[in-house]
């Protein structure tokens, strides 16, 4: 649910296409706090939609899957790609690319994945996209 409602919030704007591919059943549960979800796929998105900011034809793909007892969830962009001089930095406190904002984006939603046993890491190719993944367990 927090999924989608984070999406929702994004989906509406004009000039970016969202793509959905959701390979999962329905009703999967994952344990964690909603508030939490919900923050942390409302930063992805953010991130993915300033991305696509100077793209002609900008895209996000959305894709779930379940591998091995947890879901995937991956938020792939077509935007400018992250530096690989940079990338190693990417989850710390405080580090930013932007001109606004302190930097702690990135950093929250690591830390939010944590108590969870989730887990988040990307891909990033300059000037072709970049594709984060979040891998979180399903409750039984």
């Amino acid at each position: 649910d927090a999924l989608w409602a984070s999406l929702d919030l994004f989906k509406h704007l004009s000039n970016i296409k969202f793509i959905i591919n959701d390979e999962t059943q329905n009703g999967m549960l994952v344990l964690g706090n909603k508030d939490n979800f919900i923050s942390i796929f409302n930063n992805l998105f953010r991130n993915a939609t300033q991305a696509v900011d100077q793209v002609e034809h900008p895209i996000i793909q959305l894709h779930l899957s379940i591998s091995a007892n947890k879901l995937l969830i991956k938020f792939e962009d077509n935007g400018i790609g992250i530096p690989e001089a940079i990338q190693s930095n990417i989850f710390e406190p405080s580090f930013t690319t932007k001109n606004s904002g302190m930097g702690l984006g990135l950093a929250i939603v690591k830390n939010s994945l944590l108590p969870i046993d989730g887990e988040i890491w990307f891909q990033s190719s300059p000037n072709k996209g970049t594709t984060f993944f979040v891998l979180l367990p399903i409750v039984n």
